[in-house]
């Protein structure tokens, strides 16, 4: 609705992660850089943690761009829930293989030979786990066996973690001990700052054909970065509620009033997981 009054070319704001709209913020970059230097390097897991909604899956999405121009052959799992008997069937059917009727032990087998295949023709494999917070003991379990698969002194499967700040916490466990010993870096994704959050707002705007139209006051912006903590997911929420509200009231301008008016009563707030 409001990209027509705006004259915008697409929605700037949608929850979607989408890597188009990738802010390199001085966090994020970082990040990237772990997961770029993590594949440069060949073994070892990376672990990438960020509370809710700063950007972890829009990284894998930037990734995936490098991994079309490499010989890596990449699986991307989401672990959305505790559940201990899915891991391997996600894992199996993310390297295109069919687990209809495979056992645990014929899905290793055959994950095994498929690392080794890929080996073979010069690739490597990567799994991409996110909401890596999940995963259950048995399911790390698993994941430390199909780590351990060697050609001589490579693995045959690199493994990057990324999860909520809970995964920070969690690897501390003993379960986790194989994996946090064989990982070659690890990174906690920061809140974006003030400037940043006035940087990501306008990069976002500009992306789709923004030309100052609506106006955004200097006080509207730190008002919106009081109210979303700078948490991108909470940036686009606060920003799509704003310009439809906008839209709605015949508005071109984003003062401090209109911010409060859009918090208090339409802004779906999400709370960063401590």
């Amino acid at each position: 609705m409001y990209e027509t009054y705006f004259k915008f070319r697409r929605k700037p704001f949608a929850t979607t992660p989408d890597p188009r709209f990738f802010f390199n913020s001085s966090t994020h970059k970082l990040a990237l850089g772990y997961l770029r230097f993590g594949l440069r390097r060949g073994e070892g897991a990376v672990i990438i943690t960020g509370n809710l909604g700063t950007g972890k899956t829009i990284l894998t999405k930037v990734l995936a761009r490098d991994l079309r121009k490499s010989n890596l052959v990449a699986a991307h799992v989401v672990y959305p829930t505790t559940d201990t008997q899915d891991f391997l069937p996600r894992v199996v059917e993310g390297f295109g293989i069919d687990p209809e009727g495979l056992t645990e032990s014929t899905m290793v087998g055959a994950l095994e030979r498929h690392f080794r295949q890929r080996y073979a023709e010069g690739r490597r494999c990567l799994l991409i786990i996110d909401e890596a917070q999940n995963l259950p003991v048995r399911a790390i379990e698993e994941l430390q066996i199909l780590s351990d698969y060697r050609a001589g002194e490579r693995p045959l499967l690199q493994s990057f973690l990324l999860g909520q700040a809970s995964l920070r916490r969690a690897i501390r466990a003993p379960e986790f001990d194989g994996l946090r010993q064989r990982s070659s870096a690890a990174y906690h994704l920061n809140l974006l700052s003030q400037e940043e959050t006035i940087a990501y707002t306008e990069h976002r705007l500009r992306l789709v054909g923004w030309e100052a139209d609506p106006s955004i006051a200097v006080l509207a912006y730190a008002e919106i970065y009081h109210v979303t903590l700078g948490v991108p997911l909470r940036i686009n929420l606060l920003m799509d509620h704003l310009l439809t509200y906008c839209c709605l009231e015949g508005l071109h301008e984003i003062r401090v009033e209109t911010v409060n008016t859009v918090a208090g009563t339409t802004y779906a707030d999400v709370e960063p997981d401590a």
